[in-house]
C-alpha cells in the first residue's frame, strides 16, 4: 500500500512539473503578458465576435510571456485542447499564440480551416503584417492586423463582408521592363 501511495504521489509530482498550467480562456482575447492597449483590444473583440456570429468560425487571441517548460508549439495545442475553441464537429477554430518574452509566434489552425489558411498564407500574414509592427515595438498592432488578415480571408472564403477591418498593407509595385529593353537584351545576346 505504501508503495502504490509514493508511486501515485511521485507521479503527481511529475506530471506538475512537467505541464504549464493553462488558465481558462476569458473571452475571445487573452492578454496575459499586457501587450494589447484597451482601445485594440475592443477592435479586436468586436472584430472576433463579428467573424464568429457570421461565419461560426471562432479566432482566440492568446498573449503570454512565455511558455517554458513547454515549447510553443506543445503549449499552443493544450490551450487548444483545452478552450475547445471552433464549433464543435467542424474543427474550425484558429489561435493565435502571441509569446512575447520569448519573441514567437504560433498560429494553430483546425482542419476545417487549413483549406482557408494554409501554412504558406498563416506565414505570409505573419511576416506582412505582424512582424513589422513586432519589431517597431507595436505589438498591439501587430497582432490586430494579423488577426484582421486571417479573419478577412475567412470572412471573403464564406462570401461575408466584415465591417471595421483595416485597409491592407500596401504591396509595392514592381517596376516594369519597357519591352524596347527587353528586346535589346534579346539582340544583344544574340
Amino acid at each position: 500500500m505504501r508503495k502504490l501511495l509514493a508511486t501515485l504521489l511521485l507521479l503527481l509530482v511529475a506530471a506538475a512539473a512537467t505541464g504549464q498550467e493553462i488558465a481558462p480562456a476569458q473571452g475571445l482575447v487573452n492578454d496575459r503578458a499586457g501587450v494589447i492597449d484597451a482601445p485594440t483590444r475592443a477592435k479586436l473583440t468586436a472584430l472576433l465576435t463579428e467573424l464568429q456570429q457570421k461565419t461560426g468560425v471562432e479566432i482566440a487571441v492568446l498573449t503570454v510571456d512565455t511558455t517554458a517548460p513547454l515549447d510553443d508549439f506543445t503549449y499552443a495545442m493544450r490551450v487548444a485542447d483545452q478552450w475547445k475553441i471552433g464549433k464543435r464537429g467542424e474543427d474550425s477554430g484558429l489561435l493565435v499564440l502571441v509569446v512575447a518574452g520569448d519573441r514567437k509566434i504560433r498560429v494553430q489552425t483546425g482542419y476545417g480551416l487549413e483549406g482557408i489558411l494554409p501554412d504558406g498564407l498563416v506565414g505570409n500574414i505573419q511576416d506582412r503584417e505582424m512582424l513589422p509592427e513586432f519589431r517597431a515595438g507595436r505589438m498591439g498592432e501587430g497582432i490586430w492586423r494579423g488577426v484582421a488578415a486571417y479573419a478577412q480571408h475567412i470572412a471573403q472564403s464564406r462570401g461575408i463582408e466584415l465591417t471595421g477591418l483595416p485597409a491592407p498593407r500596401a504591396v509595392p509595385a514592381q517596376p516594369e521592363i519597357p519591352l524596347w529593353v527587353i528586346l535589346l537584351v534579346v539582340l544583344l545576346v544574340f
